[in-house]
């Protein structure tokens, strides 16, 4: 008996109606084509594949994002973006952490809270039900220096930003927290994501799959250490005969040797009014001083209150200690207000 096998036309992006509207166009029988129904089934297979994309691309979660044969349009189809509750359960009237995580195609990359020299970070816009509140800012794990041509500070493969969360004093049996999260991917081209985000609230522990938990673990390990806590570590503000401030000053104890390659840099944040020079990473000296190593940071300021766009002056920035790669890299994050003298 002879096979009846059929042939879909694929969707183009021209048509205006689902795939699934569209007539079947019959291939007149041929025995001698295809000789059994498996390869029969496995023609179907391929063209409802080609009719939908989607079924070719639902990667599991953890796996690396792959970019089809199309060529991507958006950020969406660069970077796929989920929400956890790290702790994986809430308590009344505790802190929780809500984790975006970010898992990026390979050779694209993603921004760290001043992007370099274009660009803008990944935020978290929150729509919190009553009771609930955000505790500080978005936190971003240690960033990486990217880029030959131009500047580039940010993240390639898989990252989390950690969103601390008050919850309220009593509790629903369950409730759903929603965000949008909206990103920049870049390679040779730019392309801006947003994806609209929800993750349940109940007093049960539900466990985050193992693959999302190493990289929330990744992240909260490379947390910038605030520098007031590092005891052998201290931060000046630098003025000149006038009283303007114009340095900031930083140093410290470090296992980095002297003649170590290990690098110490300080990479500015984005704060209004206050400039970093030319705004370059910038290194540290290294000294010995009674068998120790002593880096020091010399970072010329540049302040402008009526840029500050009403908000306190402050010099801010994170220390880049190694790679990352040693346990002992570590990373610190500086935060100094800047207090404008007035004439008495």
């Amino acid at each position: 008996m002879c096979l009846e096998c059929v042939t879909i036309r694929p969707r183009t992006d021209h048509d205006t109606t689902m795939p699934s509207s569209r007539p079947f166009h019959q291939v007149a029988p041929s025995c001698g084509v295809l000789a059994s129904k498996s390869w029969c089934g496995l023609l179907l297979l391929l063209c409802a594949i080609v009719v939908n994309p989607a079924i070719a691309q639902q990667d599991p979660p953890g796996s690396t994002p792959r970019i089809r044969a199309r060529a991507p349009t958006t950020g969406t189809d660069i970077v796929r973006a989920s929400l956890w509750i790290v702790e994986g359960k809430v308590e009344c009237d505790a802190v929780f952490t809500l984790a975006l995580v970010l898992e990026i195609a390979p050779t694209w990359h993603v921004f760290w809270r001043n992007p370099g020299d274009a660009g803008f970070a990944p935020s978290l816009s929150l729509q919190l039900p009553e009771g609930f509140v955000a505790v500080g800012d978005l936190a971003f794990p240690r960033p990486s220096i990217l880029g030959k041509l131009e500047l580039i500070y940010g993240y390639e493969g898989k990252i989390a930003l950690l969103q601390r969360i008050q919850a309220p004093k009593s509790l629903p049996p369950e409730i759903a927290l929603r965000a949008t999260a909206k990103w920049m991917a870049c390679k040779s081209t730019c392309l801006i994501g947003e994806s609209e985000l929800s993750v349940s609230v109940t007093p049960s522990v539900a466990s985050i799959p193992r693959p999302m938990r190493d990289i929330v673990d990744a992240a909260r390990f490379q947390m910038p250490t605030p520098l007031s806590e590092a005891k052998a570590w201290s931060v000046e503000l630098v003025r000149d005969a006038t009283g303007a401030v114009k340095t900031l000053s930083i140093s410290g104890k470090t296992s980095v040797k002297v003649e170590s390659p290990r690098p110490v840099i300080f990479i500015p944040d984005v704060t209004p009014g206050v400039t970093y020079g030319e705004g370059m990473p910038i290194a540290a000296r290294f000294e010995t001083v009674e068998s120790a190593s002593i880096a020091s940071l010399s970072i010329p300021l540049s302040i402008e209150p009526a840029n500050a766009a009403g908000k306190p002056l402050r010099a801010a920035g994170v220390i880049l200690i190694g790679d990352g790669t040693h346990s002992s890299d570590h990373c610190y994050w500086v935060d100094v207000p800047i207090p404008i003298l007035t004439p008495s």
